[in-house]
């Protein structure tokens, strides 16, 4: 991924995702042609609903991954 792809999600999830809460997780069942996704609902600023899916890259091709740890 480009740094100006980098910058555009830092940017997207500055402004649509800090804040927000999350409110539940979401799964997309697959097909013959791919093993489905997965994501998380949550509230954003102004009670505002979105839809969070982790995708491989832009065109969604497949589920990506989270690293989640403990902050130090």
């Amino acid at each position: 991924m480009g740094s100006s792809n980098i910058e555009y999600m830092t940017k997207e999830i500055a402004d649509k995702l800090v804040g927000a809460k999350i409110t539940g997780a979401i799964e997309s069942p697959g097909d013959e042609f791919s093993e489905g996704s997965f994501g998380f609902n949550v509230t954003a600023k102004g009670g505002k609903k979105l839809q969070v899916w982790v995708d491989m890259d832009p065109e969604g091709n497949g589920p990506g991954w989270l690293h989640i740890c403990e902050a130090t």
